[in-house]
């Protein structure tokens, strides 16, 4: 199980909202690649079928730190 932690900023004016899903294991190498998931079109961060969501977790399980996001208007943004 990977942990989620909530991602709240401003962007233009807008509240941004979204999620930090991390491996399990803490680590503090820095310099690790961490990937970015942005939907497309009118759906939020957790995709049709919550899509997004399983991506990021099965992400962070193998070590990427996977933050997700809503754009500024659909979704919880």
């Amino acid at each position: 199980m990977t942990g989620m932690r909530p991602l709240l900023w401003r962007w233009a004016g807008h509240r941004t909202v979204g999620m930090l899903h991390a491996s399990p294991a803490p680590t503090n190498d820095t310099g690790l690649p961490a990937v970015l998931l942005l939907p497309g079109g009118a759906q939020t961060r957790i995709g049709a079928g919550r899509g997004l969501l399983a991506l990021a977790r099965t992400l962070a399980a193998c070590g990427l730190p996977t933050p997700t996001l809503d754009w500024a208007g659909p979704g919880d943004s």
